[in-house]
């Protein structure tokens, strides 16, 4: 059986943590192709069952009101969303869907 000996004199190191290097962000895949595959075959990848609204038409199902804006914020607000299509209420009512 033997033993681990270390010879006489030797130190023993201590592991010293590193810094952890900054990596850069990954990489996302812009195209779906596989990594083995010639670059003459790309294919680009379309997201199925997108549907697109008039600019106006956005927040058409909308009802909201607005709580703890001042002028000229308020006003801003309003006029945005009511330019997207969504119904303003002076007060928060049942049929608010959203309170911003």
């Amino acid at each position: 059986m033997k033993k681990n000996v270390t010879p006489k004199g030797a130190t023993e190191r201590k592991k010293t943590p590193k810094a952890a290097s900054p990596r850069p962000p990954a990489k996302r895949r812009i195209l779906d192709e596989p990594a083995s595959s010639p670059k003459g075959n790309k294919q680009m990848k379309l997201t199925p069952n997108v549907t697109y609204k008039a600019f106006n038409k956005l927040l058409e199902d909308v009802e909201f009101a607005i709580s703890g804006y001042v002028n000229p914020g308020r006003a801003d607000i309003r006029a945005k969303a009511l330019e997207m299509g969504a119904k303003y209420r002076t007060d928060w009512t049942p049929t608010c869907t959203h309170l911003m």
